[in-house]
């Protein structure tokens, strides 16, 4: 598989490499150097070739081991799943500090005074949780689907005012 390579501020390192995997004409998959230290470290992927970047892996560090991971699940183009590990153990941190909440508040080791605390990683988590639903971090809410965040669009119910 080759690809064409971009050196966008002509340093003589790659800042990026862009697949068309299938030769069908659209990009498949963008290796990217985002720090522009000569080693990759952000992927995106076409993963249904519709010509959509999809999937976005991202290892921070250049160690070889993704610790980022974000992905459109319903094919909106819109960044809607995105999972940390920011320890690099192959278990998403938003799990282990739900697991890490349950053990402090079971054992006890949460409570003081008799009122639960809900500090750190942990406690953002619940508070995003019981706000929105669900926890999430990446791209801002896009109710009616017109690829402008609920923020900036003056009527976010409706499609065809944007």
């Amino acid at each position: 598989m080759s690809g064409e390579v971009f050196d966008m501020n002509a340093d003589g390192v790659a800042d990026g490499v862009a697949y068309d995997t299938n030769a069908d004409g659209y990009l498949d998959r963008m290796d990217l150097d985002q720090n522009q230290d000569g080693w990759i470290d952000t992927y995106a992927l076409d993963n249904n070739a519709d010509g959509v970047l999809d999937t976005y892996l991202v290892d921070s560090n250049q160690n070889g081991i993704v610790d980022a991971y974000a992905y459109d699940t319903n094919g909106d183009a819109v960044l809607d799943t995105a999972i940390a590990d920011s320890n690099e153990n192959g278990i998403d941190d938003s799990s282990e500090a739900s697991t890490d909440l349950n053990s402090a508040i079971t054992s006890g080791a949460s409570v003081v005074g008799g009122t639960p605390t809900y500090d750190g990683v942990p406690g953002l988590l619940n508070a995003m949780a019981e706000q929105s639903g669900t926890a999430t971090w990446g791209t801002p809410p896009d109710w009616d689907g017109d690829r402008r965040p609920d923020f900036e669009d003056p009527d976010p119910i409706d499609p065809s005012v944007y």
